[in-house]
């Protein structure tokens, strides 16, 4: 296994990049109306862009770190051990890499949903308010909501 180990690190870094970088891609053009211009953009996008970008930073920060832990290996002693610095250095990547996901994964969660409205009562609404909301056709009235058929 010479170096397929960071191999197979680097692509996942590279999935994780490309997640990151194309949501932030696609929030940015929504939010602009260049993407979905028939759906009112949302008042506020900044926190899910926010985090998308994080994620794309510590995947830069991922690689970077990768990179250094794979130079350590191809310079490891004579012995075949590998120095403390490469070990922190991957570690510190496999950090990199999850803050990347975890960005990713609170990126697509705050896009969805934004503050619970609360209703009359107090409580919060069971379903958190979406930014866009799918409407039936004309022609298909019974899969509307609230209306009759």
């Amino acid at each position: 296994m010479r170096g397929a180990p960071y191999a197979l690190f680097g692509a996942a870094i590279r999935m994780a990049g490309w997640l990151n970088g194309v949501a932030a891609l696609a929030l940015a053009c929504f939010s602009l109306g260049i993407v979905g211009g028939d759906v009112a953009p949302p008042d506020d996008l900044q926190v899910p862009l926010a985090w998308f970008l994080i994620g794309l930073l510590a995947t830069g920060l991922a690689a970077v770190l990768a990179l250094l832990a794979h130079l350590g290996w191809v310079r490891r002693r004579a012995d075949g051990r590998v120095s403390l610095r490469c070990r922190i250095a991957l570690a510190l990547a496999l950090a990199a890499y999850l803050l990347a996901l975890a960005g990713f994964g609170l990126g697509c969660w705050t896009s969805l949903t934004e503050d619970m409205p609360v209703d009359e009562g107090g409580d919060a609404s069971p379903a958190g308010a979406f930014y866009t909301q799918v409407v039936a056709p004309a022609w298909l009235p019974f899969l509307r909501t609230g209306g009759d058929i």
